[in-house]
Formats: C-alpha cells, sequence, structure tokens
C-alpha cells in the first residue's frame, strides 16, 4: 500500500499537481492532450494492474 501511495504522490509532483486529490488529478488531465494521456493511463496501468492473475499464470506452467 506504501508504494501505491508513494507512486500516486510521484506523479502529483511530477505533473505539477498542487490539489493532491482525485479533484485535481482530473482538472490536469483535462489540460492534457493525448499523447500526454496516453502516458500517464501507460503509467498508472503498469503501476495498477492485477497480480493476482499473475499469480494464476505462474501456477499453470
Amino acid at each position: 500500500m506504501a508504494e501505491r501511495k508513494r507512486f500516486i504522490r510521484g506523479i502529483f509532483d511530477e505533473y505539477g499537481i498542487k490539489e493532491r486529490s482525485p479533484f485535481g488529478l482530473a482538472d490536469k488531465i483535462r489540460e492534457m492532450n493525448n499523447e500526454q494521456y496516453e502516458e500517464l493511463k501507460g503509467k498508472f496501468k503498469k503501476e495498477f494492474k492485477s497480480r493476482c492473475h499473475r499469480r494464476h499464470e505462474a501456477a499453470k506452467a
């Protein structure tokens, strides 16, 4: 859980979001162009992808 909090804080710092809330993040997303948004979305997908799925696949092997 602490890892994820650090990730979110890093996103706020990286994108210069002063209001540290979901609303601040949403406001920043509205300002982004498509390329910036896709980059941010990729970071979130990478960080929050399900770890359960990977364990399940490892058990199959």
